[in-house]
């Protein structure tokens, strides 16, 4: 027979061994060091000329969102202490003064904080021949030399005994000219032609919270929430690029700056350690009419890459101001194949074979907009952490019944690889064949379709067997009725998609 009491046990004094006190103690004496080495000087920052612009034209002090500071100019576009990841994005599109030759680029700097303390820090510019379709890019990582200023914009990085800037200009009296920057950006592409941009910024539109008033740039970004955004557009340019064996005078209207804060480092939040388990789509549009508009998407590589979180569009125009849409569809009519790119991101590939979206349309009731868009440069990579495409594209469609045209770019991390994905690749490529690749004997597309439904189902009840006998039976017989090229490149995809099926 058993005894309960309902006492309660004698209580026992635990104290940790002395060793493990003396180790908590000089683990936090050294993270203490390592905070003070790390941290972030002060800087002065140059006073704001009390006067208001004589042309009643941008000025500072501003504040974006009365009541958000971090979003108060000119400190916004600096570095923000608070903040473990700040970065910096200016787009251009510029032509030659003499040859009328059209160029792009992009210029990014990338400061941060891993675990609040250790610096990652890197540099990035990419030019893009329009004409000719060619592009030059160059990615210097600097864990320490990379100076973010506080309070006003002032970025440089020292590249081969040179510093790579964007920096605010000054008036005769040492105040800040708002919104008016001088770049000297350079670098040394794939191919090994220097490049460098020297040019006079200035934007004539105001700076707009991504979101509009429907999010007032905070937003959710890599499932970080409290992420703080926000662009400027209407950039003007005017100055000299210099690429290879070509330099020229050049001059610009189209542009932007884009500005991300992330409360905590920008990778933080992936589940995985290379951080690629979180994608995402972001398009800057500029239509003729002077319509801006900025898109995103994001997408959860764990869950079918579904999309999360803020995925809309701000856009802004002079005469109508900045307003958020989130009707927008989107839909991938071609993909591009990367194979041994040169271009390598930071970390290992999770696949030797990716697919990226390419040739896409987009669509908006509220906006009454179709567009399609035409990426200008094949698989223009970055040598980013982790695969990074961004590229020019050439936009037409209608917007509000009547012809409309226009540039922008395309950025993405949604690089695709695995057997579902290469369905939905094989999917929409069928789905948008063009009628030349359809011969008098070819199968019709929407038989092959009706197959490539059977083959998804399969994929999706994990039978990959069945897929890879579907997809090298019935499939391939009917894709080899279609027309060349248009019958390699779809048997092409599907000799990829095999092969990712017996992986696994």
């Amino acid at each position: 027979m058993s005894t309960f009491s309902n006492s309660p046990p004698a209580k026992r004094n635990i104290r940790p061994p002395t060793s493990l006190l003396v180790a908590g103690f000089v683990v936090l004496v050294l993270g203490t060091l390592l905070a003070i080495l790390l941290r972030e000087p002060h800087n002065v920052v140059p006073p704001i000329n009390p006067a208001q612009p004589a042309d009643g034209g941008l000025a500072y002090p501003f504040s974006l969102v009365p009541g958000q500071p971090v979003l108060d100019f000119p400190a916004a576009e600096g570095r923000l202490r608070q903040m473990d990841s700040d970065t910096w994005f200016l787009e251009g599109v510029l032509q030659g003064r003499e040859s009328g030759r059209r160029f792009s680029f992009i210029v990014v700097y990338y400061v941060s904080r891993i675990g609040g303390v250790v610096p990652f820090n890197f540099y990035s510019l990419t030019f893009y021949d329009l004409d000719e379709a060619d592009y030059g890019t160059f990615t210097h990582y600097d864990m320490h030399r990379l100076k973010a200023a506080q309070g006003y914009l002032d970025l440089s990085m020292p590249i081969d005994g040179e510093h790579a800037s964007w920096t605010t200009v000054l008036d005769d009296n040492g105040y800040l000219i708002p919104y008016t920057y001088h770049v000297n950006l350079i670098g040394v592409d794939q191919h090994g032609r220097r490049m460098q941009l020297t040019s006079d910024v200035r934007p004539l539109n105001p700076p707009v919270a991504v979101g509009a008033d429907v999010y007032n740039g905070r937003i959710t970004v890599l499932k970080q929430p409290d992420t703080f955004s926000y662009f400027q557009t209407g950039i003007q340019f005017d100055g000299v690029l210099s690429w290879g064996d070509f330099s020229e005078a050049v001059t610009g209207s189209v542009g932007h700056i884009d500005r991300q804060m992330f409360p905590r480092f920008s990778g933080a939040t992936s589940p995985s350690w290379d951080a690629r388990d979180l994608s995402h789509e972001w398009r800057t549009y500029f239509l003729e009419n002077g319509l801006d508009l900025s898109s995103w998407r994001q997408f959860d590589r764990l869950d079918g890459n579904s999309e999360y979180s803020y995925s809309g569009a701000t856009v802004y125009s002079p005469a109508g101001g900045a307003r958020y849409i989130d009707d927008i569809v989107y839909e991938n009519l071609s993909y591009i194949r990367v194979e041994d790119h040169p271009v390598k991101p930071l970390l290992p590939a999770r696949s030797k074979v990716l697919y990226y979206p390419s040739r896409h349309r987009l669509t908006s009731a509220a906006l009454q907009l179709e567009l399609e868009v035409e990426p200008i440069v094949h698989a223009p990579l970055l040598a980013f952490p982790v695969e990074y495409m961004h590229g020019p594209a050439w936009l037409r469609g209608s917007l509000a019944g009547e012809p409309i045209e226009g540039v922008g770019s395309f950025e993405l991390t949604l690089h695709l690889y695995r057997d579902f994905e290469l369905v939905t690749v094989l999917s929409d490529s069928v789905k948008h064949l063009p009628a030349a690749a359809i011969l008098p004997e070819s199968i019709p597309v929407a038989d092959i379709l009706n197959t490539v439904v059977r083959l998804d189902a399969a994929v999706a009840r994990g039978e990959s067997s069945a897929a890879s006998a579907i997809a090298d039976g019935p499939l391939r017989t009917e894709l080899l009725t279609l027309a060349e090229p248009y019958r390699g490149d779809m048997l092409q995809i599907v000799d990829d998609l095999v092969a990712a099926l017996g992986k696994s």
